[in-house]
């Protein structure tokens, strides 16, 4: 995962990614792992625009 372009699309794009692999997983560690790599991604993209994404906060 590169999100060190300063382009907020790689980070939507991998958001996207990870929310598709959460619907399919149906191992609970990879679950709690998925959801826990969007809530990173949640906070990068609040410290990096200064506002909530509503996609990644459902």
């Amino acid at each position: 995962m590169e999100l060190v372009t300063g382009d907020l699309k790689e980070l939507e794009k991998e958001a996207k990614l990870l929310m598709g692999q959460l619907c399919r997983n149906l191992n609970l560690a990879e679950a709690i792992a998925t959801v826990s790599s969007l809530d990173i991604l949640s906070e990068l993209y609040y410290d990096v625009t200064g506002c909530v994404n509503k996609k990644l906060e459902k």
